[in-house]
């Protein structure tokens, strides 16, 4: 467990369940029913969607004596249309994983416990259903102030003895990313559940539940300002060498990039290909590209390499010229592993310096990519002295090569291989 959160905290309705219909049809329902509907429609409503139901019908202009029989009305109208309530795909999937990977689990939602007493499991703030794979559950009621406020966020990080900031809420609604911010929490949206139509300038965007192991388990890059510095001259450098066509100015912008090298040099003494990179480079400077290949064999056994260093890694290695992500990947595995492949899926594109460690001076996107089991016939190369599968109980994390394959990054790997309708994770 690398990053700098420790609690994946989840909303309920519109993140972990598909209700944020039903619970708008049955508002909507119950202001018909009242005439209070007047201009209001399934869109407009939208912007009660994560906010406590007290909340959300004061604003819409019921008083303090309305509010109950209020909210008692919308829930048993909500029922109407609880059939089409279910868990989004690949939700509880993806929370397994994160648990796996070291990271704790809670819920924080709208829904008060007045709200399960009326209708149950259905409207319950910690469904039964859900115990296995959160720790807890914090309604509206837990606090004095719900959502928008930071209550409930500060409520649960009181819980688990953390502080707010190494928390990272996941929700669906403007109302969640509120209350996130006000705690200090970073925030996630879910896009798969957002029906909002305003761009969140929050610090994750989601496409799809496992997204998120991929932030928990990144690092923030906070590099001092010497550092951000010399990487500005690095690329004026190699920026002006792409355009100029003076000799003198030539040698400027050359001078440049090796100020770069001598500043980050006197630091990281030991990196030495960095002059390299850095001179050797053309036209606008851009991030190197790392391939590696994931193999399984029948029995769900991962395939490693041994390098010479005697550290176990993923078969894989720099992007060749003339190369594809794909290529490259099957290029690596028969050089390394001396077996020939085929693609199967893309796993990640990952921005190497988040999850690796050390950080680099220059940028790396890693790419993992699945590859089916091939003719193999291993015989050790002048990078590799062993090569063997190993199951995920076997692995052997005590021996792995962390500046270029992580835990995490590996059992992700498993776990992609396991989900047939795997989405490629992004950042």
């Amino acid at each position: 467990m690398e990053g700098h959160y420790k609690f994946a905290v989840f909303d309920l309705d519109g993140t972990i369940y598909d209700s944020t219909p039903a619970n708008i049809m049955g508002l909507a329902d119950m202001l018909r029913s009242r005439g209070r509907l007047g201009r209001e429609t399934y869109d407009s409503l939208l912007r009660f969607a994560g906010t406590p139901a007290e909340y959300s019908l004061r604003q819409l202009g019921f008083t303090e004596d309305e509010v109950a029989d209020g909210v008692s009305e919308w829930y048993n109208d909500v029922m109407n249309h609880a059939d089409n309530i279910k868990i989004f795909p690949r939700l509880l999937s993806a929370v397994k994983f994160i648990r796996q990977l070291g990271y704790h689990t809670a819920i924080v939602t709208s829904r008060d416990h007045r709200g399960e007493e009326i209708l149950g499991q259905k409207a319950a703030v910690f469904p039964l259903e859900l115990r296995d794979f959160f720790d807890f559950a914090v309604g509206a009621d837990d606090t004095t102030r719900g959502k928008p406020y930071p209550d409930p966020l500060q409520k649960c990080a009181s819980i688990a003895g953390i502080k707010t900031s190494e928390i990272l809420y996941i929700g669906d609604t403007a109302s969640d990313f509120a209350s996130a911010s006000a705690a200090g929490c970073d925030f996630g949206l879910a896009l798969w559940g957002y029906e909002g139509q305003k761009h969140l300038r929050c610090r994750w965007h989601f496409a799809d539940p496992y997204d998120a192991a991929m932030a928990l388990t990144s690092r923030r890059s906070d590099p001092p300002v010497w550092f951000s510095w010399a990487k500005e001259l690095a690329a004026i450098g190699l920026t002006g060498l792409h355009y100029c066509k003076d000799q003198f100015d030539r040698e400027r912008y050359e001078r440049l990039s090796e100020i770069a090298c001598e500043i980050v040099s006197t630091r990281y003494p030991d990196e030495g290909d960095l002059k390299a990179v850095i001179t050797s480079a053309r036209g606008y400077p851009c991030p190197k590209l790392d391939t590696r290949a994931a193999v399984f064999n029948k029995k769900d056994e991962i395939l490693m390499v041994q390098e010479n260093s005697g550290l176990w890694d993923l078969p894989g290695g720099w992007l060749d010229e003339g190369q594809t992500v794909v290529t490259n990947a099957l290029k690596e595995l028969r050089e390394e592993a001396c077996m020939e492949s085929s693609f199967v899926k893309l796993i990640a594109v990952m921005d190497r310096n988040r999850h690796n460690s050390p950080v680099f001076s220059y940028g790396v996107i890693k790419c993992f990519v699945e590859c089916s089991m091939g003719e193999w016939n291993f015989a050790p190369t002048n990078e590799t002295k062993d090569c063997r599968f190993f199951s995920k109980d076997q692995l052997p994390f005590d021996r792995l090569r962390l500046d270029t394959c992580t835990k995490d990054q590996i059992l992700m790997c498993f776990d992609a291989h396991a989900d047939k309708s795997w989405r490629t994770l992004t950042e």
